[in-house]
């Protein structure tokens, strides 16, 4: 799928859900976050169960993401739930970000 094919789609009431395989999730998150974010909707990234991703889905714009990791062992959700209030300063220096 390409942004061509749902660009006409968007709208504030219509956001985007990246899915797939995660190489091309990952990939391809920040045109689809990108493309949202030009038509006033929101990009949610399923399938983000790791602070490595949390900080993918941060750098890329992600609005949301979710994940099943923490629902099936509790102690992952302290390390992620830090990843996910930590500031994207890699995004702030380049300018892509204002804290």
């Amino acid at each position: 799928m390409k942004p061509a094919h749902v660009g006409g789609m968007l709208d504030p009431q219509v956001g985007i859900f990246v899915g797939g395989d995660t190489r091309w999730k990952l990939a391809t998150m920040a045109q689809w976050a990108r493309l949202a974010h030009a038509h006033g909707a929101i990009c949610h990234v399923g399938r983000v169960n790791s602070a490595r991703r949390i900080h993918l889905c941060a750098a890329a714009g992600i609005d949301s993401f979710d994940g099943s990791g923490v629902s099936r062992l509790a102690s992952a959700l302290p390390p992620l739930d830090l990843a996910r209030r930590q500031v994207d300063v890699e995004g702030w220096l380049a300018g892509r970000i204002t804290l």
